[in-house]
């Protein structure tokens, strides 16, 4: 049962009550938004990041531009796993909500018992796709900072102190980060899904 908006005072049914098609529009929606978070919105939030990291870490950091040989081999599909990781995650979250579920689920969408127990399920199979556009967009931005080099080094603030050097990538540093929450929080948030 996914819906749409119409006028007040509740929703009505997109999709017909059939697996196989819902299977497909999940499917498709899924790299659609995928394509529109990764472009888009990874364009936008990549030098917002990495403002960011300049102006709260790197204050006394100096940045550069790495330059390296473009690499023979890319592995996109093992990428692929830690933005699905966190797209489920979000949707596992969500999904939870009451409002949430009221927002995607039509008021007469509960004929009986077996309804309300489906109703969590529903809705986080519904929320996959724009969860996907969303953690795709986190995800591109340091995708396109590793892509560029940008790295930045401590030189200056360890001058003259026993600190070794170090030289790390910014994209590395926010991939890091993410990459934990996704890995992490997508096993509690699913025991937390199924206990419920």
């Amino acid at each position: 049962m996914f819906t749409i908006f119409v006028d007040s005072p509740g929703y009505t049914q997109l999709l017909p009550d059939h697996l196989g098609f819902q299977m497909y529009y999940i499917f498709w929606m899924s790299a659609i938004a995928g394509i529109i978070g990764s472009i888009f919105i990874g364009y936008i939030l990549g030098p917002i990041f990495l403002i960011v990291h300049k102006y709260t870490l790197g204050i006394r950091m100096k940045y550069g531009i790495q330059d390296r040989p473009e690499p023979f081999k890319v592995k996109i599909g093992f990428k692929a796993i830690w933005p699905t990781l966190m797209a489920i995650n979000f949707a596992l979250m969500f999904s939870q909500f009451e409002w949430v579920q009221n927002i995607i689920l039509s008021p007469t969408y509960v004929v009986d018992a077996g309804d309300i127990a489906k109703i969590p399920l529903v809705t986080l199979v519904t929320l996959l796709p724009l969860m996907f556009g969303i953690s795709m967009g986190l995800f591109s931005p340091i995708w396109f900072l590793l892509d560029g080099g940008i790295v930045f080094t401590n030189k200056e603030k360890v001058n003259g102190i026993r600190d070794p050097i170090e030289v790390r990538s910014v994209g590395g540093w926010y991939n890091y980060i993410l990459k934990g929450y996704a890995g992490i929080s997508i096993v509690f948030l699913y025991a937390i899904f199924t206990i419920n």
